[in-house]
């Protein structure tokens, strides 16, 4: 949740670098979110933009507990893990894929007020 203007909207900044291009998905270039579900250990987020579209799962793996920021301090705990599988399918609205892969080794953190999140659509 990004804050504005006394207010606050979803956004986010994904970038794919793929054969020495980077492919930029954000809330400021217009990319939107298709679909988002979050479950405690998992992610499917699919975003597009006008010309291509980004389908990412990822399911988290054993991690461990870092300090977060609350309002006033960096009190709180946080499970975070890089050690994520990921999966990844970047394609052309018209269907063609220019990309699909899964990784291992990944960063992933599901946190914050996630009930907010999911509702701010």
């Amino acid at each position: 949740m990004i804050p504005w203007l006394g207010s606050a909207f979803r956004g986010f900044i994904i970038g794919l670098w793929l054969d020495g291009r980077l492919y930029r998905f954000a809330t400021y270039t217009g990319a939107r979110t298709e679909s988002l579900v979050l479950q405690d250990e998992w992610v499917d987020w699919v975003v597009s933009d006008r010309r291509l579209r980004l389908e990412m799962q990822a399911v988290q793996a054993g991690g461990g507990l870092i300090y977060g920021p609350t309002q006033h301090n960096m009190g709180r705990r946080v499970d975070e893990t890089l050690d994520a599988s990921l999966r990844v399918r970047l394609s052309e609205r018209g269907g063609r894929v220019l990309f699909e892969g899964h990784g291992r080794h990944a960063g992933l953190e599901i946190n914050g007020d996630l009930q907010r999140l999911m509702a701010a659509r």
